[in-house]
């Protein structure tokens, strides 16, 4: 019992002092760092939610939200290093090494 006593106060004083945020952000970072490809994240029928990364080699230039969106896509955020951008406008840059959670037609996400 004082194993597990001691195990919560330790606990609870980590997240309290931020130090569990903190250390979550930097295995999301070593997770994050060689993923490519789109992530699923939900899927009813032919649409659903995905995440994907848009290549560091990617030449991106003027390349906006507005330009990126196809037909039945809606880009819902572009999270880029530790901000996200919730519902960016279309005239939003889209950045090389931006992750892009997307919602729309699964097949429309393999040909962006």
């Amino acid at each position: 019992i004082g194993i597990i006593a001691g195990s919560i106060i330790i606990f609870i004083i980590l997240v309290w002092a931020g130090i569990i945020s903190k250390l979550t952000n930097v295995i999301l970072r070593i997770f994050h760092k060689g993923s490519v490809g789109i992530e699923i994240l939900h899927q009813v029928e032919n649409y659903g939610v995905a995440r994907f990364k848009i290549s560091e080699k990617e030449k991106t230039g003027d390349l906006t939200v507005g330009k990126f969106k196809k037909r039945d896509t809606a880009i819902l955020a572009i999270e880029r290093g530790d901000k996200v951008l919730s519902f960016p406008k279309d005239t939003e840059s889209v950045q090389a090494g931006d992750y892009l959670l997307c919602y729309g037609k699964v097949e429309e996400f393999s040909s962006q």
